[in-house]
């Protein structure tokens, strides 16, 4: 198996966020132009969560590093919502929904343990961050020469 060159790429939540978006591309593909603005909305909020996941993961700051799990777990509440409102006009089915409705859910609980691990005081929020499935910076501070 190649290594992969970002390594947000390995990352569980990563890879189920970017199923889903996959997804919701397929979703808005069926939708009438008269729902052009429904479409627009799951699309880009399912793929914010993508992108929100990965810059965070190459943030080394703590507080910035939780700053953009945050915005994907919002992403994730607003994807939810819409998510809802497709059902509601039957631009997906019953089964659809069950599953992805829980695809989502599992995204969302991994974001918020990753929101929960950079919980910090605000004094911590200026530290290199440790700890994501993905090698950041060398410690910090950084150990004394010889």
């Amino acid at each position: 198996m190649a290594r992969e060159r970002f390594r947000f790429k390995a990352l569980e939540v990563y890879q189920s966020a970017l199923r889903f978006f996959g997804w919701s591309v397929t979703v808005v593909g069926r939708l009438p132009a008269s729902r052009h603005y429904l479409g627009d909305q799951f699309a880009r909020a399912s793929l914010s969560i993508v992108l929100n996941i990965a810059e965070g993961s190459g943030l080394w700051r703590l507080g910035n590093k939780r700053k953009h799990y945050e915005y994907a777990r919002g992403s994730t509440f607003e994807v939810a919502a819409t998510l809802d409102a497709l059902r509601a006009i039957g631009a997906v089915s019953e089964e659809e929904f069950d599953r992805w409705e829980a695809e989502l859910a599992g995204i969302g609980a991994m974001l918020t343990r990753l929101v929960q691990r950079y919980e910090r005081t605000p004094a911590d929020h200026t530290r290199p961050a440790q700890g994501d499935g993905a090698r950041g910076p060398p410690p910090w501070p950084p150990a004394p020469g010889p």
